[in-house]
């Protein structure tokens, strides 16, 4: 996929500042900013044997777009969940998800 120049600036930011925020109108390639931005920071965070893990919180109407976009982007080293705000309105779902990234730590 190619970028454009101020999405390459979004993450050239996103990793000089090892995070941030993009500001971005609706449709102009947040996403695609933010996982190319991971691919670049998950070796500094990478160990042995072990996958990065990416936590995606979004609204329930992106869910899907996230994972095609994570499908087609990510690294196969980093393991990626996606969840909705609402989702996490949950405090049994929220003790789950850490043992979630554990396991997908680990495998």
């Amino acid at each position: 996929m190619e970028l454009f120049e101020y999405q390459k600036q979004g993450i050239e930011f996103l990793v000089n500042n090892r995070g941030g925020m993009l500001l971005d109108e609706q449709g102009l390639g947040k996403t695609v900013q933010a996982l190319n931005a991971v691919n670049k920071m998950a070796p500094v965070g990478w160990k042995q044997g072990k996958a990065c893990v990416v936590v995606v919180v979004c609204p329930a109407i992106m869910q899907g777009t996230w994972r095609h976009h994570i499908e087609n982007i990510l690294d196969n080293r980093i393991a990626s969940i996606v969840h909705s705000y609402e989702w996490y309105g949950k405090l049994t779902n929220f003790r789950g998800l850490l043992k979630e990234i554990k396991d997908k730590e680990i495998g």
